[in-house]
């Protein structure tokens, strides 16, 4: 499915990013994988897209606020999560995105990305390629991150 038929927009191109490690890549699609083949989750998901494509409840107000209050930094409890989703989540996916996991879901659109490469990179790898919070990080912290790390390239995506 094409871009252009869950997102009406009037551009012709997408602005996309790209690590620029080969490895990398096809373990973070296998986790991926992983993940969503094993989460209870996925039925009860949903989203609304402006093409009417929908997955509803997606959004969760307590994560969103966590992400909102919190720092996207790399500290303490951000290395500790990426540890645990490297020797935890490599095959199943992490608490945060199942049904009924408490205060945070791991809704925020940011979080996915962050803890797919945390997983595959593990806390070394991720403070080179992705040294930010997976739970507190907005999109918008993701993308000045991305700008700020050379191993990150942005590419135009035609569709």
């Amino acid at each position: 499915m094409a871009l252009d038929q869950i997102y009406i927009t009037d551009t012709t191109c997408w602005s996309g990013y790209r690590l620029d490690v080969d490895s990398v890549g096809t373990e973070v699609s296998d986790i991926a994988m992983f993940w969503l083949h094993n989460n209870d989750r996925l039925e009860s998901l949903g989203f609304m897209s402006e093409a009417s494509i929908t997955v509803p409840n997606v959004y969760d107000i307590p994560s969103i606020l966590t992400a909102f209050f919190g720092r996207s930094s790399f500290g303490y409890k951000a290395r500790q999560y990426a540890d645990y989703l490297y020797r935890n989540c490599r095959q199943s996916p992490p608490d945060a995105l199942r049904p009924h996991n408490g205060p945070f879901s791991g809704a925020i659109c940011s979080y996915l990305p962050i803890a797919l490469y945390q997983a595959a990179l593990g806390i070394h790898g991720s403070e080179i390629y992705m040294a930010i919070d997976a739970r507190r990080s907005l999109p918008k912290a993701l993308v000045t991150y991305f700008d700020s790390n050379s191993y990150w390239q942005n590419y135009d995506i035609p569709y």
